[in-house]
């Protein structure tokens, strides 16, 4: 088959038996996960209001992609990354949204171990700066 990534053909190495055996697991993911996606889209359904909710939610994401976004470039492993306008350079709200989810989640969780710490000088908020070393792979 050819990987999508380099146009190259890749070569299997995996036996006959071993192809059957993934198969075979990936059918039973597929059923596990179209039984649990049903289940939820049945309780979302629901919910009161959740449409309007939604829409109110991409009116306020497209809002702010406007304020905080100029544009898109190629980052970290081929994927896109916003460029961000000189209003979004200095709002937390914009630098937030525009971090990628690994290096956030990991300054989240560092934040959240100086808050259990609850030593004099931990900090218990994020700051600019902490979001502009996270999106420019300057973190400590």
């Amino acid at each position: 088959h050819q990987n999508s990534s380099n146009n190259k053909a890749v070569v299997s190495t995996q036996s006959t038996g071993t192809k059957a055996k993934v198969l075979e697991f990936q059918k039973v993911d597929a059923t596990i996960y179209k039984h649990y996606n049903k289940t939820f889209w049945e309780l979302v359904e629901k919910e009161e209001g959740i449409h309007e909710e939604v829409e109110k939610f991409k009116e306020y994401n497209a809002m702010m992609h406007d304020k905080c976004v100029a544009g898109k470039e190629i980052g970290a492993f081929n994927t896109y990354q916003h460029i961000l306008t000189e209003f979004g350079e200095t709002d937390f709200q914009c630098k937030a949204m525009s971090s990628r989810v690994l290096p956030f989640a990991h300054l989240i969780q560092k934040r959240n171990q100086g808050l259990r710490n609850d030593g004099p000088h931990q900090k218990s908020y994020l700051t600019l700066q902490d979001l502009y070393d996270v999106r420019y792979g300057k973190e400590t």
